[in-house]
């Protein structure tokens, strides 16, 4: 017995084999517990208000309840809750991409003077607190007549000094030869942003679209 265990723990490819297993059985674990509030969510949904917080939990109530979602839809006028939010997650999100990944170009492909200056003074407004930025932000949108409008929203966060910096971070790595052999074809700067690295940057776009799209608040 001794031995056998001596030969499991000596094998390299055995421990590497029970390290992997333990680490999936400690996130699955760990999984379920980030799942289980979404779970008590999805049941309680289906009850009636008494019976919410009855304890011990019943996960499939024995009378469900499904007027709740009928409740909630006529009396918070959902229909147009869902499309405000829907509209504004495209349009910011699209905005974003768009501002992120032509800002990030001009930082790591085109030189000129203080580029890094411009870029590091950029990248610490990340440091101003949102308190700071609130009242003026509030100002200039009422000074542009957009008041309770969806543009009120959009535009303040049009633009996001992390995105650049992952946007730069991923042009970087596209050999500046690339660049090079377009300006000889005679593409203008925005005709190689558009075209040249255009099949290298779907892929970090949507993972951009992921992060930026889950950070809109």
């Amino acid at each position: 017995m001794q031995k056998s265990i001596w030969m499991f723990a000596s094998s390299p490819r055995l421990t590497k084999i029970a390290s992997r297993l333990l680490l999936y059985v400690l996130l699955t674990g760990a999984s379920l517990v980030m799942l289980f509030p979404f779970a008590w969510m999805l049941s309680s949904s289906f009850k009636p208000d008494a019976d919410i917080f009855n304890f011990p939990i019943q996960w499939i109530p024995p009378n469900l309840f499904p007027q709740n979602y009928l409740r909630v839809w006529q009396s918070m006028k959902y229909g147009q809750l869902l499309f405000n939010t829907t509209f504004l997650a495209v349009m910011i999100t699209s905005l974003q991409i768009l501002t992120c990944s032509l800002a990030g170009y001009a930082f790591a492909k085109i030189p000129f003077p203080e580029n890094r200056i411009v870029f590091l003074g950029y990248l610490a407004t990340l440091m101003v607190p949102f308190q700071v930025l609130m009242i003026p932000q509030f100002v200039i949108i009422r000074l542009l007549g957009l008041m309770d409008s969806h543009w009120a929203i959009i535009l303040i966060q049009a633009f996001s000094p992390f995105g650049v910096f992952m946007m730069r971070q991923f042009f970087l790595n596209i050999p500046m030869e690339l660049s090079e052999a377009a300006r000889i074809d005679g593409l203008s700067e925005f005709g190689i942003y558009q075209d040249h690295p255009a099949a290298f940057q779907a892929g970090h776009c949507f993972i951009g679209d992921l992060y930026l799209g889950g950070g809109m608040e």
